[in-house]
């Protein structure tokens, strides 16, 4: 920090280590969210260099920016080592890295079963909406849509089930293109941790 309780506006290059033990055998991903460049060692081998554009401002950084899936063993421990250096002379700062289960799973499989468990339902909800980080003041989204094959499967499900309720989270507008195809929709916003006796 600086000396007005600040984060230094100066240049710097910061190093973390640790030790990474997964909790199961199978695919994880590893990623980055961070304000100007990343690197990520996984036992001294690089896998993510990343870095955002610049200039950033608070609040002005990509959501798990840089990411790698890679194959991990129960028990085993690996060496971690996150490299991080900020190069403006802005007062902010910040990385996370983040860590969760990568199922395989081919996609169209995915989309196929839910088809399948929706026709076969007597009521299909779909929950959709905006992933963590991918909101933030400060800055502006890329565009209005549903990150990924979301509006997809609700209009599949939608097709496959003619009572389907849609619950979006989110925090802003987004596209809903599929909306006369549903005759329910609840707008849930990020509820928190008391959020799904409430949307029950």
């Amino acid at each position: 920090h600086g000396p007005d309780g600040n984060f230094t506006k100066d240049p710097l290059c910061i190093r973390w280590t640790g030790r990474l033990v997964a909790p199961g055998s199978g695919a994880y991903t590893l990623a980055l969210a961070h304000t100007d460049h990343c690197r990520l060692y996984l036992d001294g081998v690089p896998v993510i260099d990343h870095s955002t554009p610049a200039p950033l401002h608070l609040g002005h950084f990509e959501a798990l920016t840089g990411s790698v899936t890679v194959d991990l063993h129960a028990g085993d421990i690996h060496d971690l080592r996150v490299e991080f250096t900020k190069t403006t002379d802005e007062w902010f700062a910040m990385i996370r890295l983040c860590l969760g289960p990568a199922p395989r799973v081919d996609a169209t499989t995915r989309m196929a079963r839910a088809v399948e468990l929706a026709r076969s339902a007597d009521v299909a909800i779909v929950f959709a909406g905006l992933p963590e980080l991918y909101e933030s003041e400060g800055r502006d989204r890329p565009d209005w849509e549903l990150p990924g094959p979301q509006a997809e499967l609700i209009r599949a499900v939608a097709q496959a089930n003619p009572k389907t309720v849609v619950v979006l989270n989110g925090g802003a507008p987004m596209a809903m293109p599929w909306l006369g195809d549903v005759p329910a929709l609840l707008w849930a916003g990020y509820p928190g941790q008391e959020g799904g006796h409430a949307i029950a």
